[in-house]
């Protein structure tokens, strides 16, 4: 059926480590030919289930809360969001003109607590004075993150100067349960590192389409490696 009103919502970012802040972003869209008035909903972040279970994930986040509630005026005058039951963000009292938009966001944290997963959102209460509205949803990937690490490879454990060594770079996925793919970074060198012949892995050397490169000073020396697109399995590492 179609809707005087309607809803979308996303999480900024989508895939995020656990414990982190996550901002929430709504926007609502008045599909009539007159002001929208006495607009409301209800987001129950406790409520959002896990679905990508990988056999550990609860049905749901609790503790993940809003932290910069409440707000005013954020969807026409007098308008706010609040947090009414622990959790819970509430928009009430919005308006919107004819054809109009109105976006907001609000900034949540995660306890640190909950589990792995692909975690969904349905808002499905949206509604104004005698106008129906529609249902939204939305996804967050929350995992552990990667790790990074590095060591010369102690052979031998002590160098002269001009000996060449290597340096070893090693990505480790903490996840027990979730792949991490498109994971790039920068790794920046200590000042003063030897690296006028610094060379970087080919592309390829940690899953496919990763790549790997440099980055110099004006004088030429190197002062960064710099690693995309890699790939890294559950509980795996990759050692470059």
């Amino acid at each position: 059926t179609n809707s005087d009103l309607y809803l979308s919502h996303s999480f900024s970012p989508a895939l995020v480590s656990t414990g982190s802040a996550v901002s929430a972003d709504y926007v609502i869209t008045n599909t009539t030919r007159d002001t929208a008035t006495s607009i409301q909903f209800s987001h129950d972040l406790g409520a959002i289930d896990c679905v990508d279970t990988n056999g550990a994930c609860p049905s749901n986040a609790p503790g993940w809360v809003p932290t910069n509630l409440p707000l005013s005026d954020v969807c026409g005058v007098g308008s706010s969001l609040s947090e009414e039951n622990p959790g819970v963000i509430t928009l009430s009292g919005a308006s919107i003109n004819s054809s109009e938009s109105c976006s907001f966001s609000v900034t949540t944290q995660l306890p640190g607590t909950e589990s792995e997963g692909v975690y969904t959102s349905t808002i499905s209460d949206l509604s104004g004075s005698g106008l129906s509205g529609g249902e939204s949803q939305a996804a967050l990937r929350i995992q552990t993150g990667v790790e990074v690490s590095f060591e010369f490879d102690g052979s031998p454990s002590k160098i002269g100067a001009g000996t060449p060594n290597n340096l070893i770079v090693t990505l480790s996925n903490a996840s027990a349960a979730l792949s991490a793919t498109e994971v790039s970074g920068t790794i920046n060198l200590p000042a003063g590192f030897p690296s006028g012949s610094v060379v970087a892995p080919a592309s390829g050397s940690c899953g496919p389409g990763s790549s790997f490169g440099t980055t110099a000073d004006f004088s030429g020396n190197v002062v960064a490696l710099r690693f995309t697109d890699a790939t890294l399995n559950a509980n795996d590492s990759c050692s470059l």
